[in-house]
């Protein structure tokens, strides 16, 4: 079914699916039904559409004193936001930022640095991730990702929009043990996170 749909890859665990948003149904959108478009036309147009015209809101507020700004509404889109996600972070972003999609109706990032560690900050988003993905219905993930700002958010805009390119995604997670004064890195790329983190704030 996945490869008759109009469906790509946005980071490990997650894949971005073009829908028709009918009065009184959503459908996705097969790739029979493109006609002489493109790929990269249609989910330019889909993210543009979501973006610009569904409703959004965006909160700042403090989990165990670690800044996460929520992107949200009450509909299915709200993900779309991750292809303009500068636009919620703050500035300068040495270390990127962590983001999460606990429900089609939340992202939630962590601009990392600042006065948090790289660890809270993790496990600060992990924690606030799961429960709200346990809550809510039709969770989408518990994960949390690093998002590496480069190629893509170089690009102008509405250029990336329809570029047929994602950002940089990689799932991080870290894992306490049971006295909390060790932490361990659950991927490669959670790992490389906290060294270039480390390097910085050591010595």
């Amino acid at each position: 079914m996945r490869a008759a749909l109009v469906t790509r890859r946005l980071a490990p665990g997650l894949l971005q699916t073009v829908v028709v948003d009918h009065p009184d149904s959503i459908m996705p959108l097969n790739r029979a039904d493109l006609g002489g478009t493109s790929e990269e036309e249609v989910f330019g147009a889909a993210l543009t559409r979501s973006i610009e015209d569904e409703p959004h809101h965006v909160t700042a507020e403090a989990a165990d004193e670690v800044r996460l700004v929520t992107i949200g509404e009450r509909h299915r889109y709200v993900g779309a936001h991750v292809q303009v996600l500068a636009r919620y972070v703050d500035g300068p972003l040495p270390y990127g930022a962590l983001v999460s999609f606990p429900l089609p109706e939340y992202v939630v990032t962590h601009s990392i640095g600042g006065g948090n560690s790289v660890f809270t900050a993790i496990a600060t988003l992990q924690d606030v991730t799961a429960k709200l993905a346990a809550a809510g219905e039709k969770p989408i993930s518990s994960q949390v990702y690093w998002w590496r700002p480069g190629a893509y958010e170089r690009m102008p805009e509405k250029e990336a929009l329809y570029s047929g390119r994602v950002p940089d995604l990689a799932p991080v997670g870290v894992v306490f043990d049971d006295t909390g004064q060790s932490v361990s890195p659950l991927t490669a790329e959670s790992d490389e996170l906290i060294r270039a983190w480390l390097n910085d704030h050591q010595g």
